[in-house]
């Protein structure tokens, strides 16, 4: 009967021992020594003698949130953990101090307001990323559709029958309606028609150039960064050939003009899924043969910069 008794006591100590043990070793108060850039992934201060081995899980608790993780790496004294949930950031900050439980049960449900903050922060997340596929990406759309509008300012030019050194200054507008085929990998090819007013004003006489271009466009866009995935930056050159007519008091003028090269850079900003604002600028070359009704020919070569806005409709 004794010894009966005496076992019986082993068994009511060592059970009690091991549930304080397990009681005290439950929740621990642990810093948040590092958070990964991604915030799925932390370090801590425990580790193998603290009892944590790797591919143990954990619940890590705020005041009002709580986050299951998994170790992924341990040493002695250190452990690096990652957010079992797919769709979940770290919601703590460095140096941030929080309560350590071995126990995966989500112990934290039980707090209505901790449920409800945890479930508001995953519809958050889960509204924001699909609201980021939905504007930064132009992946998928085959055909694009672009109208233009730029202003440029001459910077050179020469003319045949015009002392060059009398024309004062030289601007216009520019407008141009695009088709362009996004074959991928970043590369878009297009077709394109533009219309152009020149102003030029010169200490003799002022006179007004319009010019329609029919011309061929390539570009490339470049992968957007991680922080502004609805961004991308663009190089691209263009070749066209159109007509051109210029007025002047005296005489009017026409003839053919070549656009050639012309290199612009800018950025492409999507503010909703197919649609995209651009902000342009580049430098291009204009070579002009016309003839006055006597048969004179004048020749003009010319340099300007130009700026725009742009708007694209994309289709897939």
């Amino acid at each position: 009967m004794k010894n009966i008794l005496l076992i019986f006591l082993t068994i009511v100590v060592g059970t009690s021992t091991l549930f304080l043990t397990t009681k005290v070793l439950a929740y621990q108060l642990v810093p948040m020594l590092g958070i990964s850039e991604d915030k799925k992934s932390f370090f801590t201060n425990m580790g193998e003698e603290k009892n944590i081995v790797e591919g143990m899980e954990g619940t890590f608790t705020s005041d009002n949130i709580s986050v299951i993780a998994k170790a992924v790496s341990v040493s002695n004294k250190i452990s690096i953990w990652k957010i079992i949930e797919r769709s979940a950031i770290v919601p703590f900050q460095k140096d941030q101090v929080v309560t350590f439980n071995y126990a995966t049960e989500k112990i934290w449900m039980f707090d209505p307001n901790n449920y409800l903050t945890y479930k508001k922060f995953q519809q958050e997340e889960e509204i924001r990323k699909e609201r980021l596929a939905l504007l930064k990406t132009r992946e998928g759309y085959k055909h694009i559709i672009s109208v233009k509008r730029s202003m440029f300012n001459g910077e050179t030019i020469s003319i045949s029958q015009t002392d060059s050194s009398t024309i004062t200054s030289r601007n216009g507008d520019i407008f141009e309606i695009m088709y362009a085929y996004n074959i991928g990998i970043g590369f878009q090819f297009g077709l394109g028609y533009r219309i152009e007013k020149e102003n030029l004003y010169a200490t003799e006489v002022n006179s007004i150039s319009n010019r329609a271009y029919i011309y061929f466009d390539f570009s490339y866009h470049f992968v957007p960064y991680k922080e502004l995935p609805h961004i991308y930056l663009f190089l691209g050159s263009s070749l066209g050939t159109g007509t051109s007519k210029t007025v002047m008091p005296d005489d009017d003028i026409s003839g053919k003009s070549m656009l050639f090269p012309t290199i612009y850079g800018g950025l492409e900003y999507f503010f909703y899924r197919g649609h995209a604002l651009c902000l342009e600028g580049g430098v291009e070359t204009i070579n002009t043969q016309e003839s006055f009704k006597n048969g004179t020919r004048q020749d003009t070569s010319e340099v300007n910069y130009k700026i725009g806005l742009g708007y694209s409709i994309m289709f897939k």
